[in-house]
């Protein structure tokens, strides 16, 4: 999940708007634009998701899936068209690195009865 809080962007327009911003694989360079949903009107707030899947090399960019495994570092990138201090357009970024699943296991009860559950 990608959040961008930027009142810049609330127009006042009454609906909820949307954004873009630009996820990148740092190991295998796919780039992935997610599209943000203001979470209401006029709050300022953008959410979206990207699916994933595990993948050790670069998928095809902006299909909707993202390859990625554990170790890999995925950072986020927002232009921000108006910053604080009046510059523009600054890019805002946040990176972080994926975690890895988790191995299952199994467990029988050692001595079974006919019967037993």
């Amino acid at each position: 999940t990608v959040t961008v809080t930027d009142n810049d962007l609330n127009t006042d327009s009454g609906v909820a708007e949307t954004i873009t911003v630009d996820v990148v694989n740092d190991v295998t360079g796919e780039n992935e634009t997610i599209t943000l949903t203001e979470t209401g009107v006029d709050t300022g707030i953008f959410v979206g998701t990207v699916g994933t899947t595990f993948g050790t090399v670069a998928g095809t960019d902006d299909d909707g899936t993202f390859n990625t495994q554990a170790g890999d570092t995925v950072t986020v990138t927002y232009d921000d068209v108006l910053d604080a201090s009046g510059n523009d357009p600054v890019a805002v970024t946040d990176t972080d690195t994926v975690l890895g699943g988790v191995t299952g296991t199994v467990d029988i009860t050692d001595t079974s009865i006919p019967g037993d559950t």
